[in-house]
C-alpha cells in the first residue's frame, strides 16, 4: 500500500502578535463607538418623550 500525502492543517500562517494587538485595538474602538452611539440614541429618545412617531421597518 502506498503512502498518502496529507497536507498539514496547522496554523502556519498565524498573524504576528503585534498585528493581533492592532486588530484587538480597532475592534475595541469600534465596540466603544457603537456603545456610545447606542447611549446617544437612547438619550435622545428619552429627551423627546412628547413625540410619538413610529418607525416601522
Amino acid at each position: 500500500m502506498s503512502k498518502v500525502k496529507v497536507k498539514s492543517i496547522s496554523n502556519d500562517r498565524r498573524p504576528s502578535t503585534s498585528k493581533l494587538k492592532v486588530i484587538s485595538f480597532y475592534t475595541a474602538l469600534l465596540v466603544v463607538i457603537t456603545a456610545l452611539l447606542g447611549l446617544y440614541i437612547a438619550w435622545v429618545e428619552l429627551m423627546t418623550q412628547g413625540n410619538t412617531e413610529e418607525l416601522i421597518v
